[in-house]
């Protein structure tokens, strides 16, 4: 009995260690598979331009105030990367950004919120115009919005006004837009109507692109966009690839097409003369 308790064991080991290798072989060869290596092009130069969100907004509380500390330390680290910096409200303490980035020598694209909340959209508008007037020396553009067309936030007639109101109160040198996905501006185009220029999002991630045919699926979104409005200036108002996240269709999120991505991205971009914003200065939940 003893005899053939200790061959039900023996063999019954057997069998798990198999099974062991067997996991740990399947787990080594899926992860050789996923790390490869890309071939880009070299970039130690300055990006055109980076989108920022205060890099501790990683909770809810987190998100209700950005102390002038914490945006000084963002600057100085963007500073390294770019001469340009695009927002995306001027709510929660970012109405200090402006003055602040300028000790850093940067230029900034003023964004004001556009949300669902009609009153917190006026109190958003006077505080963008007042910050925009108060720091017109460092302020190139005002972005009315961000994707609030998609969202569906607000309807193309009250954003126009949005903007319109905006556009009238600043001065002829700082420039206005709102921005939206390249698909959004297609199937609206009236909201073009008083913008200076037009800001696009060309992210190929979320369109589901493979990373090896993403810079041929942006270029020709932006042409699209271009014939679509041939009299307005086109600015990339977001432009990356996530490191990290879900797989969407055929785009995997990892650190080498990112990589691949922004490499081959900044060198077309500088070939073709696009005016860009990567997103984004740092990592976000989203």
């Amino acid at each position: 009995m003893f005899a053939r308790l200790r061959r039900g064991i023996s063999g019954g080991t057997v069998r798990i260690a198999i099974a062991l290798v067997l996991v740990v072989g399947a787990s080594m060869l899926f992860w050789a598979s996923r790390d490869y290596a890309v071939i880009a092009p070299n970039w130690d130069g300055l990006v055109r331009g980076i989108s920022y969100t205060p890099s501790h907004n990683f909770t809810e509380k987190d998100h209700e105030w950005t102390s002038p500390e914490q945006i000084d330390q963002d600057m100085a680290q963007i500073s390294q990367l770019t001469a340009h910096v695009r927002t995306y409200t001027v709510s929660n303490g970012l109405d200090r950004l402006p003055e602040i980035a300028r000790r850093h020598g940067l230029t900034v694209s003023l964004g004001i919120w556009i949300g669902s909340d009609l009153d917190a959209n006026e109190k958003e508008i006077e505080t963008g115009i007042r910050v925009a007037l108060s720091s017109r020396r460092v302020i190139d553009r005002v972005i009315v919005g961000n994707e609030s067309i998609m969202r569906g936030d607000v309807s193309a007639d009250q954003l126009n006004d949005y903007i319109k109101r905006v556009r009238d109160a600043l001065p002829n040198r700082i420039k206005v837009s709102t921005a939206e996905t390249w698909s959004t501006w297609l199937l609206n185009p009236e909201i073009g109507q008083n913008v200076d220029f037009i800001t696009i999002h060309l992210l190929p991630y979320w369109e589901g692109v493979p990373v090896k045919s993403s810079l041929g699926s942006l270029q020709r979104w932006y042409a699209d966009v271009q014939d679509e409005f041939p009299d307005k200036p086109i600015v990339i108002g977001e432009v990356g690839w996530p490191s990290e996240g879900r797989t969407r269709g055929a785009a995997e999120a990892s650190i080498s097409n990112q990589a691949y991505f922004i490499r081959n991205f900044v060198q077309l971009a500088l070939d073709k003369g696009y005016d860009y914003y990567i997103v984004e200065a740092f990592d976000q939940p989203w």
